[in-house]
């Protein structure tokens, strides 16, 4: 599995992913006064599409917070993050 995933062309059918790490925050671990864990972990990314005519393209945007308490991504709900044009 590939470490970054780079802008690419995709054909119908065709699938990508990769494993994004990075080295610990020094707070890493850190337990907040409630006993939950004061960091968070966020993931971003943009989907550009179009049809196959290319005559229209879209774009999606998305952003997920990760609550660890509930161990799921949950909807950031921003809309400078969250879009589709």
């Amino acid at each position: 599995m590939k470490e970054s995933l780079a802008p690419c062309d995709f054909t119908i059918g065709q699938m990508d992913e990769a494993t994004v790490s990075a080295p610990p925050h020094p707070r890493a671990g850190c337990i907040s006064s409630n006993n939950e864990a004061t960091l968070s972990l966020f993931v971003y990314g943009i989907i550009d599409y179009g049809d196959l005519a290319e005559t229209r393209g879209w774009r999606t945007a998305f952003c997920r917070r990760w609550d660890g308490g509930r161990q799921s991504f949950f909807l950031v709900g921003d809309t400078d993050y969250e879009y589709e044009d």
